[in-house]
């Protein structure tokens, strides 16, 4: 048995009315279902939010617009989630919580460049997610901003700045032998900067 099939197994009111246990059961059934995907994260999000949980708040969110763009269900406006979310990382202190920083910020890169057209923002935002995530030594993250970074620069024509980020993510790559995904990643920004 799998996480999703055990969390299955828990009362669906103590998953409703528990934060957390919404947000875990959610992410480990994250391909599995879209539509379904996206109203419970925006639910755990609002669980999150009554309590102050930030750190909450952060991943919530950050998995509710990263779901939204992934799957293409935008059920829910993708603009008033990030003005959420880029006003919740203005609200807190530089020191608390820099990894579920770093991902909020990677996951509005990601909004930013491949659905909301604001690429600049999204350059942005992929920086701010990419410090954040050398701060915390989260080397994968890092790699998905340089890929957020990579493709922004290829959209804005700024190709010497992709190839710079390709480097740095080749070596990000290389620390993590065992990252398939990440490798199809950077061989997808190769394939862009060879055209």
């Amino acid at each position: 048995r799998d996480l999703a099939s055990w969390m299955d197994a828990l009362p669906e009111d103590l998953i409703q009315k528990n934060s957390w246990l919404l947000l875990y059961r959610t992410m480990a059934k994250q391909f599995m279902t879209g539509q379904e995907n996206v109203i419970s994260f925006q639910k755990a999000y609002q669980l999150f939010n009554q309590n102050g949980e930030i750190n909450g708040e952060l991943v919530s969110l950050a998995q509710l617009i990263l779901t939204v763009v992934q799957t293409g269900l935008h059920i829910l406006s993708l603009t008033p989630l990030i003005k959420k979310a880029e006003a919740l990382l203005e609200s807190i202190e530089d020191e608390i919580y820099p990894h579920e920083r770093a991902t909020l910020w990677y996951c509005i890169s990601h909004a930013y460049i491949l659905v909301e057209g604001d690429i600049r923002k999204g350059l942005q935002a992929a920086e701010n997610a990419y410090i954040l995530s050398k701060e915390v030594r989260d080397i994968p993250l890092q790699a998905y901003a340089l890929v957020s970074s990579a493709a922004g620069f290829i959209c804005v024509g700024e190709f010497s700045r992709a190839e710079e980020a390709c480097r740095k993510l080749e070596t990000s790559v290389q620390k993590l032998d065992y990252h398939k995904e990440l490798k199809a990643m950077k061989a997808m920004v190769h394939c862009l900067l060879s055209i």
